[in-house]
């Protein structure tokens, strides 16, 4: 999107607003999961043949959308084999949602739970750890990774002189959802004002 703004101000505006896009908007993250009773950061298991890093990894190439007041969320589904379509139900929607696996169980049905949490920007896993406690869930014996709270892959912003008293910014958004660009700005727009108007 492109909009015009008083000369001087648009790579300030502009860059400001390409953090906030990036940082900014809440969304909703996997953040951890458990294999049955127990799992560790080596290994999910001797049933399991996907290792732990392999399956955060299958969770998190893909984008969320949770119906839930609170800002942590749990799935726990049993089976074999799970696929991102087995997660697309119910309160969780994959948006991308495609056929592929996230892990394989080779002996018998495993109990898995994902824990998916609402924040901006990026988080650690001692963060993610935290907000688990924070909701009563005590992490131990349960995988918890960084997650990248954003929908969006990239930000570009372009600023140009418009005429003598007026810069042109253009923003461009890189992201795999279909997200309205221009809602997006709105919002951070938003945030900037209550940020300025917090500190006047």
């Amino acid at each position: 999107m492109k909009f015009k703004i008083e000369k001087g101000h648009g790579q300030l505006i502009g860059n400001f607003l390409r953090q906030c896009l990036l940082t900014r908007i809440d969304v909703w993250r996997p953040i951890a999961y458990t294999i049955g009773n127990s799992s560790n950061i080596v290994t999910s298991g001797d049933n399991i043949l996907e290792d732990s890093s392999e399956i955060a990894n299958n969770i998190c190439r893909y984008h969320y959308e949770i119906t839930s007041n609170s800002d942590i969320y749990k799935i726990t589904l049993t089976t074999k084999e799970l696929k991102i379509s087995d997660i697309n139900n119910g309160s969780v929607k994959v948006m991308d949602a495609d056929n592929a696996s996230i892990f394989h169980a080779l002996n018998q049905e495993v109990s898995v739970t994902i824990y998916f949490r609402k924040a901006k920007g990026k988080m650690s896993s001692q963060q993610n750890q935290a907000a688990l406690q924070r909701e009563g869930i005590n992490p131990d014996n349960i995988v918890v990774f960084n997650s990248r709270h954003s929908n969006l892959d990239a930000v570009s912003v372009i600023v140009s002189e418009f005429d003598e008293l007026k810069d042109e910014v253009e923003i461009t958004l890189t992201e795999t959802c279909g997200i309205n660009d221009k809602d997006l700005v709105q919002i951070c727009c938003k945030d900037i004002v209550d940020i300025f108007t917090s500190l006047s």
